[in-house]
């Protein structure tokens, strides 16, 4: 569907099918039973818990790409800024990590941040935030994500950052 939409707008194109982190290669993903909690990281019990969905029932191998390998590839400098939304399952540092030569080309940038452990391995919001600025960007909004339904927790928000 994904594909079928872009298509009808000028100057859009849908990746491949594709991990992103700090290496090219392949990678093991973690299937979770609802799909949007899939993960290369092990996911953790202050996850299963308040969603059962979240827990995996299978692996798969996927392509592993670096952003800035992939961008050099597929994009032109003429093709402009770049906007990157990540939304990778505590995966975020590696991405940011294999984006190292294209930082100056993204002008905004939305990541997933943690409020508390979710995934194993992952940063934690603070350190996020802190390579996040220490990157060049300023942020300007912070949105509510996942929540815990029965104490009202939240667990994840969306960081916006841009380059200000």
């Amino acid at each position: 569907m994904l594909v079928a939409n872009a298509s009808k707008i000028e100057g859009w194109d849908v990746a491949a099918r594709m991990c992103v982190g700090d290496k090219d290669g392949m990678a093991s993903l973690n299937l979770s039973v609802n799909s949007v909690s899939s993960s290369l990281l092990p996911v953790l019990e202050s996850s299963t818990s308040v969603q059962p969905g979240s827990a995996y029932f299978a692996q798969t191998e996927v392509p592993l790409r670096r952003l800035d390998s992939w961008v050099a590839e597929e994009l032109t400098e003429s093709d402009g800024a770049i906007a990157v939304k990540v939304d990778v399952q505590g995966f975020e540092d590696a991405v940011l990590q294999g984006a190292e030569k294209v930082l100056d080309q993204i002008v905004a940038l939305e990541l997933e941040m943690s409020l508390t452990a979710l995934y194993e391995g992952a940063p934690s919001f603070i350190e996020l935030y802190a390579k996040v600025e220490a990157l060049g960007f300023s942020c300007v909004g912070l949105y509510p994500g996942f929540t815990d339904r029965a104490t009202y927790r939240m667990l994840q928000v969306d960081g916006l950052f841009a380059k200000v």
